[in-house]
């Protein structure tokens, strides 16, 4: 249909043409022919709550459609892409509720909808539910400033909603790193069953069942038919086309055309399709026609959801004035760039919208007391909350922070540049449900059930990202605390999604217990239980039952422990250590009953000391203080010197030393003091840190470590503690463990040189510090593998860590540091980190951070991974140890077929794969790699292939240095002699699992053989008749395309005339000779005029396979050939015989006087010989000779000196001619005296 839009006078024509891009629907840039229509036929299969496949990294942000079919056994998430993080403006997920009905929300704080809840998510609930037994079929679609949910063809719900998508991937199932959290915190768990991609694209008319056919998909960006355009011009309308094509996944085109081809209305609809059919323009398209006095649309209507009507008018109205065409071209681009982005266009240009509801929107109830509350996960009952009382609401300043007291119980100490803004905190006294969990006192081996003390609701209203800091919370004791000391055991609790408990690890200050968090939601309970103890300040040491068995695995038998903190006066309730850890040990590693080392000596000599500064004591606070503390730091040293075990004693000299290291680099202190618990042997390791889902976390010693371990072990565990003062949130999360053991034992290596330095407990000068666990085989898992040894695959992660510390040199010692704080604060994300490690001012490194770390990690791979791998490598000699294991490649052969195809499925995303190509037991075999261009030029940087010849070569070769198919093949194409193994690096930087629903095609790894039982027959008119068998990988098409026949006579005629010069690499094979003839991929046989000039009788006929190496622009294809077949066409013969020398073959005896007057005895034996022929055609004619004497046949019989018996000997010798006229000779030597 045509659309008279408004009129203008012009010079030329103008066509723009204006098409919706689908390339986020494949990994790597379609093709011209390839189908991209939005269609798609993809299964996932969810068989657990935890399940979960990425389905796009990348998609249009503006409207699109998703089309699924739905087979769900048990409800949860089906499509998300944000999971318990916060959520960007934008976020969105699909899913089954707990009653199987369907919900799908989107989360945009700023903007209003009839369906949004308080806390700026909007969800639209299906009325009806879907069937288990039954497949579903769900569309979602965002279209034109709406947002509709559809089942099985019904239009569910619908809201008028224009919020740009977040661009975040979309993943199938649960969102990774939500199961990080363990059992307790099942947040969003995926839907069970099966879920079918079938369409994702543009949005379809209401009622398309199958999507528009785009068959064409590269079409010209700049076309002047008229030569009106200067060469500036058309660059820069260009640079404007290519740039809304990268930033809105919209495809446009700009066409320059004479006015009278478009005059009329079937003019212009005949020139939109003459367009089409000439693939300048794809199926699915609008064209913008500026013909003469008049502007017309003329489009597709399904075009109309990005590219409409109105936006085509908004956006050319403010260019109309500009002085030339070209510059009206340009400037309609710009304000096309900005509507389709959301931004302001030149000049403000009304616009249809929505009509606003007359009175604000409804928010679905979420709590039972019908309270909007947050957003709650599918199929999960949300702890029920009732809000009983206000009991404090304070407005804090987003810069100078302050401090919510409830005057209750509840205190919320908010540092300045924690929030976001400045809000209003609000806390409600509540009533929750207690947990079915049980919780004791360490050592006590006893537990008991919860009783809840307290609940609050603490709301700071709509809440979008983490604070920046961590939030104080504490709880006052004291109006708990009973008349003779005793105070309850708390146990903090925090809602993060109104879900689940999440258990905080908290500390007693005073009469407070307080934790930290950096995250208040507006449904968030604090919740403690009363276990009546005497517990004093060892009140923060709990264990729940859930994790009391790993407490039990550590220890074994050895509870309970002792600590000085319960020894000498009151020093019961003193507090932690200041150093930030308390020791404690069994008595087994005392040795004794007591478990102290000399309690007597401590006494004889401490309480003397008591009494000498009881005297000192004035009545004046101030100056009584000052005398009480050096009394504790004199009674702390007393107590190491005399009541601390030796082992003890070394160990806590170990974490002091430790403790400085660590506070003099500059690492932030952690937030709680750290248990330390000595068992006398531990098995398996030196040591280790528990960082338990549920209660506090501890740090385990063995007894039983040598000095060098005792100092390495408490350096590296200390600094897990450390790390956690970063964020106790991240530090406990599964997915976080690569990032801190990768950083714990960089932190090792770095301390190397100082700790070299360090005066031990027991006088040792110096600690080595020795570390083989680091090893560089966990790459070929990738950066961020989830389904390995996640400790082991840390240690690996170091050398990686190391490397971008080193190319950031100007950090210095503050890039660890620097390293931690920007992991803490993108919420443990280990890709964003090393996103910011790699990140530099070099301006050769990539224009984008994605970029930039993709070019860091093939240089670390080449330069400190393949470089003298693997005992000659930087890292290695540096450090004086290995750095691989023994089982470092993965093997691969070619049996059978001869080919092997490695891709996506194989290749784990940021990962350096390591193959050993094993060599083929065959003669004459050529081993051949061709690799997808678009594994280079789609994703920067591409992967990186590298290659060795042998395993003992120091460097890897750079594909670039072995491509033979440069200038002819986008395709990089390597082969070499195939008669030892291969060695083969393939450095992926993104690129598996990139795309949006394909993959990227596969390298082909494949052996190149000539033919075999090649034979050759000379018929009637000098016609050569030559058969074949074809080598094994000839059964794949694309890898073998010719066979190619040579005669290879000696010496080659001088007037031979090739009959085929074909294009060849390398070079030196385009000299002669050249074939004779060719026959394709599938032939095993051909028929050709011999040449003149050869000789019948010495004709050699050998083949070759070739594979296409590439085609030129416009030329035609360059082969490459395998090595010449054997020389089948030349005769051989050999012979045997009836046993020469055999004495029952003795036929005669001569004796008699020489003439020197020399006695003889000669003895001659009968043999007989018989002709054996290869390749030879019969009949064959035979001419035997020995001793003068002719005969012939296929067998001989000679009389025959015996050996010794004469000087001179005899010979026998064998002429055979075939056929065809080849002869073959044979001879042999008998008798004589040599």
């Amino acid at each position: 249909m045509t659309h008279r839009c408004f009129q203008m006078p012009t010079m030329f024509n103008l066509v723009l043409g204006a098409w919706l891009g689908f390339a986020f629907l494949s990994s790597t840039p379609p093709t011209t022919g390839q189908q991209n229509s939005g269609a798609i036929n993809k299964t996932i299969s969810l068989s657990s709550e935890s399940a979960g496949v990425l389905l796009a990294k990348r998609y249009p942000r503006g409207d699109v459609e998703l089309e699924i079919t739905l087979h769900c056994s048990s409800p949860g998430v089906v499509l998300d892409t944000v999971g318990i993080n916060a959520a960007p403006r934008g976020s969105f997920s699909l899913l089954v509720l707990s009653d199987f009905r369907v919900q799908v929300q989107i989360y945009d704080p700023q903007a209003t909808s009839d369906v949004r809840i308080a806390n700026g998510w909007h969800i639209l609930i299906s009325k009806s539910a879907i069937q288990t037994t039954v497949p579903a079929r769900v569309v979602l679609r965002r279209e034109m400033g709406k947002l509709s949910l559809v089942v099985n063809g019904k239009t569910e719900a619908q809201t008028a909603l224009d919020t740009p998508l977040s661009g975040e991937p979309i993943y199938i199932g649960d969102f990774p790193g939500d199961d990080q959290w363990g059992e307790k915190f099942s947040i969003h768990p995926a839907m069970i069953g099966k879920v079918t991609v079938t369409y994702a694209g543009a949005p379809r008319p209401v009622g398309q069942t199958q999507p528009p056919d785009i068959s064409v998909v590269r079409y010209p960006e700049v076309l002047d038919e008229t030569g009106a355009l200067s060469g500036t011009q058309k660059a820069a309308i260009g640079d404007a086309v290519r740039k809304l094509k990268s930033s809105y996944h919209v495809s446009l085109g700009v066409v320059v055309t004479n006015p009278d081809k478009v005059d009329t209305a079937a003019e212009r609809s005949a020139y939109r399709q003459r367009m089409i059919a000439e693939k300048t323009l794809p199926v699915d398209s609008g064209v913008f026609l500026y013909a003469g006095d008049n502007r017309y649309y003329e489009r597709n209507k399904s075009l109309d959801s990005m590219v409409s009507i109105d936006r085509v008018k908004a956006s050319w109205g403010p260019s109309a004035s500009a002085p030339t065409q070209a510059d009206r071209v340009l400037l309609f681009l710009t304000n096309l760039h900005q509507l389709l982005g959301g931004g302001t266009p030149t000049k403000p240009v009304d616009t249809e919208k929505p009509t606003p509801p007359s009175k604000p929107p409804a928010l679905p109830p979420s709590k039972p007391d019908g309270s909007a509350g947050v957003l709650l996960p599918p199929a999960l009952k949300p702890i029920p909350v009732t809000r009983q009382e206000k009991v404090a609401s304070a407005v804090v300043d987003a810069g100078k922070g302050g401090v919510v007291d409830t005057k209750s119980g509840l205190s919320i100490a908010i540092p300045g540049g924690s929030l976001d803004k400045s809000r209003t905190v609000t806390v409600y006294k509540a009533q929750v449900p207690v947990p079915e969990i049980k919780a004791g006192i360490i050592g006590e081996g006893k537990a008991e059930p919860l009783e809840l003390l307290c609940a609050w609701d603490v709301d700071v209203g709509e809440q979008t990202n983490l604070f920046s800091q961590p939030v104080e919370v504490s709880i006052d004791l004291s109006q708990w605390k009973k008349a003779d000391g005793r105070v309850p055991l708390i146990i903090p609790a925090i809602s993060v999604d109104g879900k689940r408990w999440t258990y905080p690890a908290c500390e007693v200050k005073g009469n407070r217990l307080v934790f930290q968090t950096r995250h208040l939601c507006p449904v968030a309970a604090y919740v403690g239980w009363k276990y009546i103890v005497a517990l004093g300040s060892a009140i923060g040491l709990y264990m729940y039952t859930r994790g009391w068995e790993g407490l039990k695995e550590d220890v074994g038998t050895e509870m309970p422990f002792l600590g000085l903190e319960g020894k000498g006066l009151w020093w019961a309730s003193v507090g932690p250590d200041p150093a930030g850890y308390q020791i404690y040990w069994s008595t087994t590693v005392a040795g004794n009953e007591s478990g102290w080392r000399d309690e007597k000596g401590f006494l004889e000599v401490w309480q003397p000391m008591v009494q000498r500064y009881h005297e000192k004591l004035t009545g004046n606070p101030a100056q009584d203080g000052k005398i009480l503390d050096q009394l504790k730091l004199e009674t702390d040293a007393l107590r190491r010197k005399y009541l601390m075990p030796t082992k003890v004693a070394e160990i806590d000299h170990a974490l002091r030393t430790a403790t400085e290291y660590l506070r003099g680099r500059g690492f932030q202190p952690p937030y709680l003091t750290l248990p330390v618990y000595l068992v006398s042997k531990i098995t398996g390791d030196c040591g280790h840190m528990r960082n338990p889902w549920l209660g506090r976390r501890y740090m385990v010693f063995g007894a039983n470590n040598d000095t060098d371990d005792v100092y390495a072990t408490a350096l590296h565990e200390l600094f897990h503690h450390y790390q956690s003062g970063y964020g106790w949130q991240l530090v406990e999360r599964k997915e976080s463990l690569p990032f801190t053991e990768g950083s714990a034992l960089l932190l090792e290596l770095e301390a190397r040189d100082d700790y070299a330095k360090i005066e031990t407990y027991t006088g040792k000068r110096g600690v080595k510090i020795w570390n083989d666990l680091a090893q560089m085989d966990v790459y070929r898992d990738g950066l961020y593998a989830s389904d390995v040894d996640l400790g082991h695959h840390g240690y690996g992660l170091s050398w990686f860590m190391e490397y971008l510390r080193d190319c950031r040199y100007r950090m210095g010692k503050d890039f660890h540091t620097r390293l931690l704080e920007t992991w803490s604060g993108l919420t443990g994300t280990l890709h964003k980190t090393f996103l910011w490690a790699a990140d530099t001012d070099d301006s050769s490194l990539g224009a984008s951070s994605e970029e930039t770390l993709g070019q860091r990690f093939i240089s670390f791979a080449q330069s400190q991974v393949l470089k003298g791998m693997p005992s000659q490598t930087t890292y290695g000699l540096k450090y004086s140890r290995p750095v691989f294991s023994g089982n470092l490649y993965t093997v691969v052969g070619f049996p059978g077929k001869g080919y092997v195809e490695w891709g996506d499925k194989q290749i784990k995303p940021w990962s350096i794969q390591y193959l050993q190509l094993q060599a083929a037991a065959r003669p004459k075999s050529t081993l051949m790699m061709r690799f997808p261009g678009e594994w280079f030029d789609y994703r920067p940087p591409g992967r990186a292939i590298f290659l060795r010849k042998s395993e003992g070569d120091i460097d890897a070769i750079a594909l670039n240095d072995l491509n033979i198919a440069k200038g002819i093949s986008k395709n990089p194409l390597v082969a070499m002699p195939f008669d030892k193994d291969r060695f083969l690096y393939i450095v992926d930087t993104g690129q598996t699992g990139s795309g949006w629903i394909n993959e990227y095609k596969p390298a082909m790894l494949f052996v190149l053989e000539p033919p075999t039982e090649v034979k050759s027959r000379l018929k009637e008119g000098n016609m050569l008749e030559v058969t074949w068998k074809p080598p094994a990988v000839a059964s794949e098409g694309t890898l073998v395309n010719r066979y190619f026949v040579y005669l290879t006579a000696t010496p080659q005629p001088r007037d031979a005339v090739p009959l085929l010069k074909i294009p060849r690499v390398p070079a030196d094979k385009n000299k002669a000779p050249y074939p004779i003839a060719e026959a394709e991929r599938g032939k095993t046989s051909v028929t050709v005029q011999l040449p003149a000039g050869y000789d019948k009788s010495s004709l050699q006929v050998r083949m070759t396979t070739a594979t296409v190496a590439g085609i030129p622009d416009g030329g035609k294809a360059v082969y490459f050939e395998s090595e010449l077949s054997d020389e089948p066409g030349k005769i051989e013969v050999t012979w045997k015989d009836s046993g020469y020398g055999d004495p029952g073959s003795l036929v005669k005896v001569e004796k008699g006087t020489d003439p020197f007057g020399r006695k003889y005895y000669v003895e001659y034996y009968r043999t007989t010989f018989t002709a054996i022929m290869k390749n030879a055609k019969e009949p064959c004619t035979y001419e035997w000779t020995s001793g003068g004497k002719t005969q012939t046949g296929r067998t001989a019989t000679f009389d025959l000196l015996a050996p010794g018996q004469s000087l001179d000997g005899q010979k026998v010798s064998l002429k055979v001619t075939d056929a065809d006229g080849k002869t073959a000779f044979g001879s042999a030597s008998y008798g004589g005296a040599f």
